[in-house]
């Protein structure tokens, strides 16, 4: 790419991916652009870094699904419930790598269709109230 009198390189990689519409649920076709300048590798070896940094922004999505929603402004409390969030995530992480994998190391191939962590968080939620709710309505104390 040239502008006037400077000149910039920059590598391109195309991917492309399958997905199911999260409003309509029809297979969509779409095609992934990675541009990069300045960045050292080959092209695929950027694809994998940005599939990284996808992986990333993934468990903080996560990591907020798994969080209690809470008003206090204790931060003991919120950091404790942010630490249980990521607990859990890492729990999931762990089934998934020791139980629902096939193969090890390098071979492994892991069904994230089978347990999904939206679905194990509510299972967990499920299991606690079964265990420890009485049946009674619940009280909550709302300021004035």
């Amino acid at each position: 790419m040239k502008s006037g009198t400077q000149e910039a390189t920059f590598s391109v990689c195309v991917g492309y991916r399958r997905h199911r519409n999260r409003k309509d649920g029809k297979r969509r076709n779409q095609k992934l652009l990675f541009a990069a300048w300045r960045v050292p590798g080959s092209p695929t070896a950027i694809r994998e870094r940005y599939r990284k940094r996808f992986g990333i922004e993934t468990s903080y999505r996560q990591h907020r699904q798994g969080r209690s929603y809470t008003g206090t402004r204790n931060p003991r409390l919120r950091l404790f419930f942010i630490a249980v969030a990521f607990i859990l995530r890492n729990v999931w992480v762990w089934i998934h790598q020791t139980r629902l994998a096939e193969g090890s190391g390098n071979t492994m191939t892991l069904h994230l269709e089978l347990l999904r962590f939206k679905r194990m968080l509510n299972w967990i939620a499920h299991e606690v109230v079964t265990l420890y709710h009485d049946g009674s309505t619940p009280y909550v104390e709302r300021p004035p």
